[in-house]
């Protein structure tokens, strides 16, 4: 897959949009833009030379929750982009995002099996195993990234640290 400018500029006009539009684009604190045209030109096809700083795209990401030109570049390079979940450091919360995660998993593989049991898989069943795949993807991610919380945790206090 290779970016394309327009794919970026418009993104780069759906960001500012979510930001609230230029004028508002401009009061991000640590902006370093100050030109509220500048993001007009950083999503016009007319000024194909001209886009985001990185360090622009992500204040302005941060700022409205939605990593918009990032996922376009991901998307650029064969990747996606996925919300890393909220994972306490506690032993109790890994067992229980493991059950979760475990129950995911076999959502997809049910949902497989029903969309499959006429030997078909249809544009229309599509969305829905998407769906489902996705929410086992989060769930495994919060898997690791809470047995990696936990593993500091349990790392530190053998350490001495409390």
């Amino acid at each position: 897959m290779r970016v394309t400018s327009h794919a970026l500029k418009a993104a780069t006009r759906r960001l500012v949009e979510a930001c609230g539009g230029q004028e508002s684009a401009v009061l991000i604190p640590n902006m370093p833009i100050n030109r509220h045209q500048s993001f007009s030109e950083a999503g016009n096809a007319a000024h194909p030379d001209r886009f985001l700083r990185i360090d622009v795209a992500a204040l302005m990401e941060a700022d409205c929750g939605l990593p918009l030109v990032t996922a376009e570049m991901a998307k650029a390079t064969g990747h996606m982009l996925v919300k890393l979940p909220d994972v306490p450091g506690h032993l109790g919360a890994l067992g229980r995002v493991t059950a979760e995660a475990l129950k995911e998993v076999g959502d997809v593989f049910s949902t497989l099996g029903q969309q499959l049991a006429d030997g078909v898989l249809t544009r229309a069943e599509g969305p829905q195993l998407d769906a489902e795949i996705d929410e086992a993807i989060a769930k495994l991610l919060q898997m690791k990234l809470q047995a990696a919380a936990v593993a500091t945790a349990d790392e530190h206090r053998v350490r001495g640290g409390r």
